[in-house]
């Protein structure tokens, strides 16, 4: 029920969820291989909740963008930062972290967008699991439910839709 399953129902693709339990942090070992993937329609980056401080996306984020670039120069790439945390309701810290990972994702967007690659987006994460009920769309407040990643596909699907033209 991980929201690439319901996406790969709902839209006439098959995704590759590369989903790495928590390890999945944007290493470029990682983009190669995924960079070997033949023919690709998209790529989806969502890799902000285990990849630790905002230097480590501004470091990582660029990096990964560029070596599936280099083999895949057209292929539609979103960036996707993380869904909402109970967390962030209480700590000013993670709310911070959160907002600056946030910036460094979307500033690389429109780094990458001004610079001509008109192929890369961004989509706020946060506002993937709505507003109603958000609460019961999470397990513990960080991981989704079933629900929680049916919102997810079910936001996500109109994005991929017009990106890649289905």
């Amino acid at each position: 029920m991980a929201y690439p399953n319901l996406l790969s129902r709902y839209l006439p693709y098959e995704f590759i969820n590369l989903g790495f339990s928590g390890n999945g942090k944007g290493e470029p070992e990682v983009a190669r291989t995924i960079a070997g993937i033949a023919d690709p329609a998209m790529f989806v980056l969502d890799y902000e909740a285990n990849v630790g401080t905002a230097e480590r996306m501004a470091e990582t984020l660029p990096a990964f963008i560029r070596i599936l670039r280099e083999r895949h120069p057209e292929v539609p790439i979103l960036v996707v930062s993380k869904i909402r945390s109970a967390g962030e309701r209480f700590y000013e810290e993670m709310r911070q972290l959160l907002h600056d990972r946030k910036h460094v994702q979307r500033s690389t967007v429109e780094r990458l967008r001004s610079e001509g690659d008109a192929n890369v987006h961004f989509l706020d994460g946060g506002t993937l699991l709505g507003d109603e009920d958000a609460e019961e769309c999470t397990v513990d407040g960080v991981h989704p439910t079933d629900l929680g990643f049916l919102r997810m596909a079910k936001s996500l699907a109109p994005v991929i839709r017009k990106l890649i033209g289905a």
